[in-house]
């Protein structure tokens, strides 16, 4: 005999105003419990004593031309970007180059030992070092080319590997693919091509009307050789960026939590005409200690996404020649979360009860149901990434954010004394699964 009351019964204490004479069925739970073993295939040495003697991480992507095909023979330089929020010329630290293949592959193995600088970024951002793997290249007739990739290495800290250090390594094979894009006709390097071309671009991969898309390029070898390059900083803003959400229905009270070195990844984006228009080009992660926690707490009948205060910087990459530097991309990235003067601790975003109550609960997987007992609370500190396109809009670029759950960043439920039941389910997995992302509430 089942021990679940009839539905009709069930959902007559779930009344207009939250009936507190909401059925309570009697449930059997059976509790086991298992251990997850997470492993990776690399282990960083980076900061270890010793490792000197054993090898870097590798990084690595594909250059491919405007249209999409295969650009062999491009130097690629990996570097270690200085963005300063401060006017000038910022030399960025070359960690390595290499050479396209005959399918556009290049790949760079970083020192075992980093750089002084570079090590202290790593440990500032949980282990993850943010870098930029750039190339340029010019046409038979000129045109100057140019491609970056924005690349979130895990390095591990000075004191050994971090989880994010491990997840970065586990996706690194996602980055760095990216197109050349010819450069925007007004900072093309060959007097000629301006002549061509008066004024700016019209796409990508045009320039004067004509179509690079599928015209070969080679490795800029003339006086722009071996390829120094800098930043010059062009402006520092906030933006509050979405991280998560939190559904607390019937008589509950949800709560959205992220702390510091909460592990969030952003996209960077890149222009070819000086930021006015953007592209994807990878991820920097921010991993930062913020000191303080941002979040909220509401309910019942409450369900809101928020958002946290992030500090985005906007750079040009130029490159060191003679007889004139030449500009390669505008960049927007993440630098960390933290508080602005005048600023708040997050914002709000969508109000997100639509994906609550009965009809939600009706629609879902019945196997990723769960019961949260009356008087206690239910948190959600593991699973997999949440992503979220438009987390926020900066500069003209739209930032998407993918932020992984743990104890820095957690969606907590506490139900209340009703008698009710208290119900939650997944939409990939039950609620505190791996393959859950958020759960919702009836």
């Amino acid at each position: 005999m089942s021990l679940r009351p009839a539905l009709a019964a069930r959902r007559s204490g779930r009344g207009a105003a939250a009936s507190p004479m909401k059925q309570r069925r009697v449930r059997l739970a059976a509790v086991g419990c298992a251990l997850l073993a997470v492993t990776s295939a690399q282990v960083s040495t980076a900061g270890v004593a010793g490792a000197s003697a054993l090898p870097g991480p590798v990084v690595g992507g594909e250059v491919s031309l405007p249209g999409g095909g295969a650009a062999p023979g491009l130097h690629v330089t990996v570097l270690l970007p200085e963005m300063l929020p401060t006017a000038g010329r910022h030399p960025a630290v070359s960690l390595g180059t290499a050479t396209t293949d005959s399918a556009g592959r290049w790949s760079v193995r970083l020192p075992a030992r980093l750089p002084a600088q570079a090590q202290a970024r790593a440990d500032a951002n949980d282990g993850v070092l943010n870098v930029l793997a750039v190339t340029t290249a010019h046409t038979a007739d000129g045109v100057a080319e140019t491609a970056v990739a924005a690349l979130a290495v895990g390095v591990g800290k000075s004191s050994g590997d971090t989880d994010a250090s491990r997840r970065a390594r586990s996706v690194m094979s996602d980055q760095g693919a990216v197109r050349l894009e010819v450069v925007d006709a007004s900072a093309q390097r060959s007097s000629a091509v301006r002549a061509r071309a008066p004024g700016s671009s019209e796409s990508a991969s045009t320039i004067a009307g004509q179509d690079y898309s599928g015209v070969p390029v080679q490795p800029d070898i003339t006086s722009c050789e071996p390829g120094i390059f800098y930043t010059k900083h062009i402006s520092t803003t906030g933006a509050y960026t979405l991280a998560g959400e939190a559904h607390a229905y019937y008589d509950a009270v949800g709560s959205f939590t992220y702390s510091s070195t909460a592990s969030t990844d952003l996209s960077v984006g890149v222009s070819y005409n000086f930021g006015s228009t953007f592209s994807v080009a990878g991820n920097f992660h921010v991993g930062n200690s913020m000191g303080f926690s941002s979040g909220y707490s509401r309910g019942p009948q409450a369900a809101y996404q928020w958002k946290v205060p992030v500090l985005y910087s906007k750079d040009e990459i130029w490159e060191q020649c003679f007889g004139g530097d030449q500009y390669d991309k505008t960049t927007v990235t993440a630098q960390k979360v933290s508080l602005w003067s005048g600023g708040a601790n997050g914002a709000y975003g969508a109000n997100v009860i639509g994906k609550d109550g009965e009809v939600a609960y009706d629609n879902s997987n019945p196997a990723y149901r769960a019961v949260v007992l009356r008087n206690s609370f239910f948190a959600e500190s593991s699973g997999r990434a949440q992503t979220y396109s438009g987390a926020a809009s900066i500069f003209g670029f739209s930032v998407t954010g993918t932020t992984s759950y743990g104890t820095t960043r957690e969606q907590k439920i506490s139900a209340g004394s009703g008698l009710g039941e208290h119900d939650i389910w997944g939409r990939y997995g039950l609620p505190g699964s791996t393959s859950d992302l958020v759960f919702y509430s009836w």
